[in-house]
């Protein structure tokens, strides 16, 4: 009877996880071209090209057309080997409708040619492999990237102690306790259990499962024969020891642990972290794998860094080069980078290339790039004949001209002269705008010249800066003072419990000196006399946790960074520039 119980909870399972097996056996993912570093993205393509074929022949991955790709790539203003880092994948990956993302970088050090990947999930932005392979040659690379995807994909087993690409497969139906865990399959996940896994590949594989904190693993010799495996889950963690001899901050995922000089790190969740240290002029990060119940050793030489604080204009990308190091960044920021010499070249679709600038970045300097670019002749020219048709239609169509409107049509033709391209049918267009509107108002508009023009401008871009600024200290402010709020109130409720357990402690020791009275034997007295200290004691200690709580509450609140010099400052700004704007 048991026995037919258990078939038919597993056909019964077999039914209800049909759907969910034919979801994850092909997962929508984007491979992200290549960062080339040290070598040509010609190189680099033909690297991707042949990862791509793998990747596709693997057939457990569904994936992204190449030029969907690129056209996701443009639409976040990058071209096709512009995408370095992981909120760039993760952004394409969401606007690709991937579960996955992958990217990587081929690098070039002495003899050595490296590949380091890594695949990150889309919905909640969690590395969840990593991987890298080296070779002296791209031709050797080439020959054992077909090994190197399919352990990526979890399609190999082990023969002999070698890792071999599996070509024959089976099914498993695996459960765990407690159910509902995360199934991997030689590290790629593959479903949630209890389910039924198919195309897993014959031969000795690692089964492992996870669920939150807990986690557990099986080395399993898959045969024909083994249809069901079972894997008990446990709270589980690794340690991580680090060797260095830079006693600087050591970071996980971006929380401080420490230093390395505090000896191991204990209680940390497994699975791929990045890890960091810096502090001092030096840095050094890495992608590190946590094992349960064993401690990760990682030797780390910290190199000597700077920083590069950039701010690009919208619509245009940076990409800042240096001997071993290549990243292409938009927007602004600041980005940790090695000592030495960087070449930066500056693209936009609206924008003229700007490249040849260099810079030198010294050791613990924070290095600004703020690239000054000029519009192209096309984009600007455009641009420029847009406001002319708007101006011209509104002389033609007979809307109530006013001084206001030739004071724009004026700014309009000083703005046309002062570019760098020449555009003398332009200027004419204009100058026609402006005597036929002068001619409707009836009477000469006198405006500054155009040195003044260009002086007001100038200010104007100032001040645009100044409240990009502004605004960015006062979200950071803000988020300070929730911070400090939230404190201030978490202490107060910590004192108001603190002294409601005092209370319960105080009830509870004049109850236990009521029975120590009522004692008729000494060992009694003596045990009711033990209850009254142990909850005087408490009673005390509860009182003092709700005075320090007590104390820290309007601390934290009266430490709250003030708004108002900022917001004050702000209004001032947006006035002055509302006045230039007019």
């Amino acid at each position: 009877m048991t026995y037919m119980l258990k078939a038919l909870l597993f056909f019964i399972m077999i039914f209800l996880n049909i759907s969910s097996i034919t979801a994850l056996e092909r997962q929508r993912i984007a491979l992200v071209p290549f960062n080339p570093i040290n070598v040509s993205k010609n190189d680099a393509e033909l690297i991707y090209g042949s990862f791509e074929t793998a990747l596709m022949e693997t057939d457990n991955f569904f994936v992204i057309d190449r030029n969907k790709i690129r056209t996701g790539l443009e639409e976040e203003d990058y071209s096709l080997f512009d995408c370095t880092n992981d909120q760039c994948a993760i952004e394409l990956g969401r606007r690709l409708s991937a579960e996955q993302v992958l990217l990587g970088s081929l690098s070039h050090y002495s003899s050595s040619y490296i590949l380091k990947i890594k695949m990150i999930d889309v919905s909640n932005g969690e590395n969840i492999y990593s991987d890298n392979i080296s070779t002296s040659s791209l031709d050797q690379m080439e020959e054992a990237l077909e090994l190197f995807v399919f352990k990526l994909a979890g399609l190999t087993h082990t023969e002999d102690e070698q890792l071999e690409i599996a070509r024959e497969f089976s099914e498993v139906f695996i459960e765990t306790t407690p159910s509902r865990a995360d199934i991997y399959i030689n590290g790629l996940k593959k479903g949630f259990s209890p389910d039924l896994i198919s195309r897993v590949p014959l031969g000795r594989i690692r089964i492992a499962a996870r669920k939150g904190d807990f986690y557990g693993e099986r080395i399993v010799e898959i045969t024909e024969n083994v249809k069901q495996v079972q894997i008990e889950l446990a709270e589980t963690y690794g340690s991580l020891l680090i060797k260095s001899k830079d006693n600087i901050e050591v970071y996980l995922d971006n929380r401080l642990l420490g230093k390395p000089g505090s000896g191991s790190f204990e209680n940390l969740s497994i699975g791929i972290h990045t890890l960091e240290l810096k502090g001092q002029g030096l840095y050094w990060r890495d992608e590190v794998v946590i094992k349960g119940n064993e401690s990760t050793v990682i030797e780390a030489q910290a190199k000597e860094y700077g920083a590069i604080e950039y701010n690009i204009p919208g619509g245009a990308t940076a990409e800042i080069k240096g001997k071993i190091f290549r990243e292409v960044v938009k927007g602004y920021g600041t980005l940790p980078v090695p000592v030495g010499d960087y070449l930066i070249t500056v693209t936009g679709k609206n924008y003229e290339k700007q490249e040849g600038l260099r810079l030198t970045v010294p050791k613990g300097a924070n290095i600004s790039l703020k690239p000054d670019l000029h519009y192209s002749r096309e984009y600007e020219y455009e641009l420029f004949a847009g406001k002319l048709e708007e101006a011209e239609r509104i002389l033609n169509y007979g809307y109530r001209i006013t001084n206001s409107d030739i004071k724009k049509f004026k700014d309009l033709k000083r703005e046309i002269e002062l570019s760098k391209h020449s555009f003398s049918e332009l200027i004419s267009r204009a100058e026609s705008v402006i005597e036929k509107a002068v001619e409707i108002v009836g009477t000469e508009f006198l405006v500054e010249s155009t040195e003044e023009y260009a002086e007001k401008r100038k200010r104007l871009e100032e001040l645009l800066v100044r409240r990009q600024e502004l605004e960015i200290k006062i979200q950071s402010r803000k988020l300070e003072r929730k911070r400090k709020a939230i404190g201030g109130w978490t202490s107060f409720g910590l004192s108001l419990v603190s002294g409601g357990l005092a209370g319960l402690f105080y009830y509870l020791s004049n109850e236990a000196y009521k029975e120590y009275e009522r004692s008729t034997t000494y060992e009694e007295a003596q045990k009711r006399q033990n209850q009254v200290e142990l909850w005087d004691i408490s009673t005390y200690s509860a009182l003092g946790v709700s005075g320090l709580c007590l104390v820290i509450s309007p601390i934290l609140w009266l430490s709250s960074p003030s708004l108002k010099p900022l917001t004050d400052e702000l209004v001032s700004v947006e006035r002055e520039i509302a006045l230039l704007e007019e």
